[in-house]
């Protein structure tokens, strides 16, 4: 029983060492982690220690990824930890309590501290490539200052639609054929006629980048040996012998792509990103000439998984202002600088801050699984913007509570995710109504009134009639004399038959003697909702 167990861990070593060939190992020498073959263990996974132990053989201290790793490379360390931990949190909670690495951890960033002490404060980056090059690099300088890089250089030399072939036919023969653009600390300085040659010599590069013509990215013949001769040729001219060079993997075109470059894919995304991921695979990671793989397209494959969906290039083929960003957030990450605190993007009515979240998980996943795509669309920033067809949030407008009837407030969701944002509530009613009235049109004894109400609690309108005035009696016409003043009652009604209240609808004027025998008269003086005058008459007699 004691030698099964043996021989099964023994098998559990060997297929995790397994699953890493050399040639994916042999980047993280470099700078960025590649195609690496996680084991996911999965929802029913129910075995803690066989998890653990896959983890630690392809992962941990022991592992054959660790110790390849170029121990004084800041890039390559930091991008290892990243690979790490995106693997630790793969792990079931129980395989993940279970995991002791407080010491390698550590050690590891130990190692990180020491090497960011010596890591370079320069920044130098020669792209020799085509217009994909132009578009890689046209955000490079902002990006690296925000990510803290100094003593910044990034320059371009490009034909339009230039191929590995070409750039060697250009370089065998030292053409001065290319467009060369170099922004040093901000100033920018543009050159036509120049050569290879001559742009390799211009500065002490930290990077070189090469790249294929993107019609060619994903046709693995198209390489070969013009690859091999190109970078002998830059790593032989290279300014110092800490000059790296990198290869810049392109991107695929979008889907809407019709030209006739795209029939070699069949115009389809997919196969191009594919194919070239396998042109990658079989002809950039075995190759020991190059230290750094620059997985831009894959970035950007990634973040077209997101809410941004294929809305990353100009005309189909270039890259607009969002794709040119995550293209220098690649390069930047690549190189080994953390890009999670940049918030500077460009003015660019197409690039809004609130994509930040899509953008930098694409760019960091495309790190951790160069290769491979990252599906995006779990990344949501949930924020309304101005740029409707990137908008993810879903506002519902609330109602406000009345005298009448309880409201509900606004409310939000987004529309890739469905989380919700800002829970509806209910908001109870507010009170009974208090009217204020302003008179419109007094009522009168030939015509209804009008007036209006405001709620002060609710600002509910509120129109009245006022009725008119139908009748206006004395309760008594004729008096007997008796010495003593004479005052009859007056009643007043409206054609609903509410009577009218003295002193606040009408006002009586009586005679100013209206003890004596004879005739008197009493004036009726209508105000406030009412407007007018009558005239009413009493006797006093002697018998």
């Amino acid at each position: 029983m004691k030698s099964k167990r043996i021989t099964l861990f023994l098998a559990i070593v060997l297929f995790a060492l397994a699953i890493v060939s050399p040639a994916e190992l042999a980047f993280a020498k470099g700078s960025s982690a590649q195609d690496y073959l996680y084991i996911d263990p999965g929802a029913g996974a129910s075995s803690t220690p066989m998890e653990l132990i896959a983890f630690n053989a392809s992962m941990g201290p022991s592992s054959s990824k660790w110790k390849s790793v170029d121990k004084t490379s800041l890039p390559a360390l930091e991008n290892f930890r990243f690979e790490y931990n995106a693997a630790k949190n793969k792990l079931p909670e129980g395989a993940k309590n279970a995991l002791t690495d407080e010491s390698f951890v550590a050690e590891l960033d130990g190692l990180i501290a020491k090497s960011r002490k010596t890591f370079p404060k320069s920044f130098k980056v020669l792209s020799i490539g085509n217009s994909f090059s132009v578009d890689a690099v046209k955000y490079l300088y902002k990006v690296a200052k925000s990510a803290g890089a100094k003593e910044i250089v990034v320059a371009s030399m490009h034909i339009t639609a230039c191929d590995i072939k070409s750039h060697r036919i250009n370089a065998e023969n030292d053409f001065p054929v290319y467009k060369y653009k170099k922004n040093k600390n901000g100033k920018i300085k543009s050159l036509s006629n120049v050569s290879i040659l001559s742009a390799l010599r211009d500065e002490n590069w930290d990077y070189v980048t090469l790249q294929q013509s993107s019609n060619l990215s994903g046709v693995e013949k198209s390489y070969n040996n013009d690859l091999n001769f190109m970078a002998n040729y830059i790593l032989k001219n290279r300014p110092c012998p800490s000059t790296k060079l990198c290869w810049h993997m392109t991107w695929a075109y979008s889907k809407k792509y019709e030209n006739d470059s795209f029939e070699v894919y069949d115009f389809n995304q997919q196969n191009m990103y594919d194919t070239t991921c396998s042109a990658v695979r079989s002809k950039i990671v075995p190759n020991k000439s190059f230290s750094v793989l620059i997985p831009v397209g894959t970035a950007i494959q990634n973040l077209r998984t997101s809410y941004i969906k294929d809305r990353l290039n100009r005309d189909g083929r270039h890259l607009n202002a969002i794709g040119q960003y995550t293209a220098a957030l690649t390069f930047v990450r690549s190189l080994g600088y953390d890009i999670d605190n940049i918030e500077w993007t460009p003015k660019s009515k197409k690039l809004s801050k609130a994509y930040l979240p899509a953008i930098k998980a694409s760019v960091n996943d495309s790190l951790c699984v160069p290769l491979s795509v990252t599906n995006e669309s779990r990344i949501c920033n949930h924020k309304a913007t101005k740029d409707s067809p990137f908008n993810t949030v879903v506002e519902n407008p609330g109602r406000p509570a009345t005298c009448e009837s309880s409201g509900y407030s606004n409310s939000s969701y987004c529309r890739v995710c469905k989380e919700v944002i800002k829970q509806q509530r209910m908001i109870p009613r507010l009170s009974t109504h208090n009217f204020l009235f302003r008179i419109r049109t007094p009522a009168t004894m030939k015509a209804d009134g009008t007036r209006t109400g405001t709620c002060k609690v609710c600002g509910k309108i509120k129109n009245q009639i006022i009725p008119m005035i139908k009748s206006v009696s004395l309760s008594k016409s004729v008096y007997a004399y008796s010495q003593k003043p004479v005052t009859p009652k007056v009643t007043i009604t409206d054609r609903t038959g509410n009577l009218l209240r003295e002193n606040t609808d009408y006002t009586l004027s009586y005679p100013d003697s209206h003890i004596s025998v004879g005739k008197h008269k009493i004036e009726v003086v209508f105000k406030n909702k009412y407007k007018g005058k009558s005239g009413l008459e009493f006797k006093i007699t002697l018998s």
